[in-house]
């Protein structure tokens, strides 16, 4: 998104933070189905549930992603 066009309530629901959290939500929700089922541990499951969305460095990850 070109940030002059776009209004601030907008650019937050396109930044990396927000697809980064959205993407945290679905794992915990995916990991926690996978340890009922019982293909992960549950310790698993209670781990990811730990991490804290503000946790999550999108700088590092764009270093990392542009690395592999």
């Amino acid at each position: 998104m070109i940030p002059r066009y776009c209004r601030p309530d907008m650019a937050a629901v396109w930044s990396d933070a927000n697809r980064l959290k959205i993407m945290l939500d679905i794992e915990k929700h995916a990991c926690d189905a996978m340890a009922r089922e019982g293909l992960v541990p549950a310790s698993c499951a209670a781990a990811i549930r730990k991490v804290r969305p503000d946790a999550i460095n999108p700088q590092r990850i764009a270093e990392i992603e542009r690395g592999t």
